[in-house]
């Protein structure tokens, strides 16, 4: 998901997951979220995938 990337693109994904964790809003829908935003190019990420990135940024969250 992140070949070819920029870091920016990359820590706004977690800012933005961090965001909609620290407003309290529903788990799914964030994990939704986040599969989203992590999209690129031809490459959308699984559900799975989507979640394993939310549980990886949720441990960065400062909330």
């Amino acid at each position: 998901m992140a070949d070819g990337r920029r870091d920016d693109p990359i820590a706004n994904i977690l800012d933005n997951t961090c965001q909609e964790i620290g407003a309290d809003k529903e788990a799914s829908i964030v994990v939704v979220n986040t599969g989203k935003r992590a999209a690129y190019q031809n490459a959308t990420p699984t559900p799975d995938q989507a979640q394993a990135i939310y549980d990886l940024a949720s441990t960065y969250c400062p909330n």
